[in-house]
């Protein structure tokens, strides 16, 4: 019983490990080779993987989503000795920002086949296989559109990158804030040697600002930021003016997409 116990916990925690992008504690469900089976799913060829190279792939992947949901539920677990096999059907929620009109989510149901080993004690993973047992819901695009995310996030889209910022103004306040970025935001940001490609407000959102930058690679994004911060201009005036602002509670969101990616609807 307690064997089944620790298994069963073993899978809750490869779940929780993906959703919450904890890829220490998704490391160390593994061991140190594991058979990585991807063909009942997105199509990859299986293959034996260090298990270091499993959490990168993920990572390569997942940090892209801005939400994702695995949700393991009726597990079969067969226990002989120091080696078992456990089968869990799973549905997988996947979400990804994306331009008005185009689909964000997909939904994938299926299960995980694990064979396990107990090594010291513990139960470590030697193969996972992800089936896929029906259709798509929603756009599996996600994926691809999350891989880029990630990509473009550690500077590695040729062509650079432009991030869309949508600041949300405090209620009657747009004008004040446009007035603010058009003469003290913008202006501070082209001379610390940022690319602001475009400004203008939302017509049919009443609070909604937005501003695109364009990036060639995510170190130039942190540099440039770096120095906006760093000036006194921004840190006794500007910052604080621009933050009176905006709307308590309503945070401002960021969207990065490559260059040759259509930026706007």
């Amino acid at each position: 019983m307690t064997d089944s116990h620790d298994i069963a916990r073993l899978v809750a925690g490869l779940a929780h490990a993906q959703d919450r992008r904890d890829w220490t504690a998704l490391r160390a469900l593994f061991a140190d080779r594991t058979h990585l089976d991807l063909s009942g799913h997105p199509g990859a060829p299986a293959e034996d993987v260090t298990a270091d190279a499993l959490v990168a792939r993920a990572r390569s992947v997942l940090e892209g989503f801005d939400r994702t949901v695995h949700t393991p539920w009726h597990l079969v677990a067969t226990v002989d000795g120091v080696e078992a096999t456990c089968r869990a059907e799973v549905i997988a929620y996947h979400h990804v920002p994306t331009a008005p009109g185009a689909v964000g989510e997909c939904t994938m149901r299926g299960h995980w086949d694990l064979a396990l080993r107990k090594e010291s004690g513990r139960w470590l993973v030697h193969r996972w296989a992800v089936v896929r047992t029906e259709p798509w819901e929603g756009s599996p695009d996600v994926y691809r559109l999350a891989a880029e995310r990630v990509r473009t996030r550690r500077g590695q889209h040729d062509g650079g990158y432009f991030e869309v910022r949508r600041e949300r103004a405090a209620a009657g306040r747009r004008a004040d804030l446009v007035r603010c970025m058009g003469e003290q935001v913008i202006p501070l940001h082209v001379e610390k040697g940022m690319e602001v490609v475009a400004a203008f407000v939302d017509l049919d959102d009443e609070d909604a600002y937005v501003w695109v930058r364009r990036f060639a690679h995510e170190d130039e994004r942190r540099a440039v930021l770096d120095a906006v911060h760093d000036d006194p201009r921004w840190r006794d005036g500007i910052g604080p003016a621009v933050r009176d602002l905006l709307a308590p509670g309503r945070p401002s969101t960021t969207r990065l997409v490559p260059v040759d990616t259509e930026v706007l609807p």
